[in-house]
């Protein structure tokens, strides 16, 4: 969905201004309409390169459990799915998540079932939560749906925490290892083949390898640095967007 921008008249003389979200712009006006809204004018909100460049891409694991926690909890409290959703877009914090909200919100209002809703955003939510969600609304207890969901997926949160942890270790060590390789075949190893070939002593395979490979990087090193900086742009670049991260880890 789009962002849009109105402006309307709640008192003579007195101009207000908000925001909506809408598949386009016929679609925003009729939703105004029922709120018994008249824009003035209406426009789409495109934004400026920076903000959609560092936008947020992803939902983080953290904040879809707190979704679903909350979620369930307000169901248990009597509330209506609409009445769920409307508050707990007031209280995510992540701007990706409330956006969702909102669009599944307008879904609602107009006539599509939640499971239907939800599934339409496959790309921020789990591909089994609407699947979950349909069991929940033919058996009539969301709420315990919805409880079973969050559990399930701390756990799984939770798993990948401790998986994260174990990796992140060996991770800098190895970085830090081929930092230091890097420093030696740059400037420590350049020095020792200067003292070697003047001493004319006869020198083994593997110190022949050493200076053959610091020659290399001696030589190369801007197009290494230049490699090396593409594919760590590129990753990064992959990791915000959605698609990309999924691409990344298929």
């Amino acid at each position: 969905m789009k962002t849009f921008i109105y402006r309307y008249e709640d008192r003579p003389g007195h101009i207000v201004q908000g925001k909506m979200r809408a598949n386009a712009i016929g679609q925003a006006n009729s939703l105004l309409k029922k709120k018994r809204i008249h824009p003035i004018t209406i426009k789409e909100d495109k934004g400026t390169f920076f903000e959609r460049f560092f936008t947020e891409k992803n939902v983080r694991p953290d904040d879809l459990v707190s979704f679903s926690q909350l979620f369930a909890s307000c169901i248990e409290t009597g509330l209506t799915i609409k009445e769920s959703l409307g508050l707990l877009v007031k209280q995510v914090e992540s701007k990706l998540l409330q956006n969702r909200l909102s669009d599944i919100i307008t879904d609602i209002e107009g006539g599509t079932s939640i499971s239907n809703s939800f599934s339409k955003h496959t790309d921020v939510f789990p591909p089994f939560f609407p699947m979950l969600l349909k069991a929940g609304e033919a058996s009539g207890d969301l709420a315990t749906v919805l409880d079973y969901t969050g559990k399930y997926m701390e756990r799984i949160n939770n798993l990948k925490k401790e998986l994260t942890g174990v990796f992140t270790y060996p991770a800098i060590v190895s970085t830090v290892g081929l930092g230091l390789l890097g420093l030696i075949l740059v400037f420590v190893a350049p020095t020792f083949k200067e003292v070697f070939s003047e001493s004319g002593v006869p020198l083994p395979f593997p110190t022949h390898a050493l200076f053959f490979l610091s020659d290399i990087v001696g030589t190369y090193y801007p197009v290494l640095i230049t490699i090396v900086s593409i594919v760590s742009l590129t990753y990064f670049l992959l990791n915000r967007n959605i698609k990309g991260k999924k691409l990344l880890h298929s």
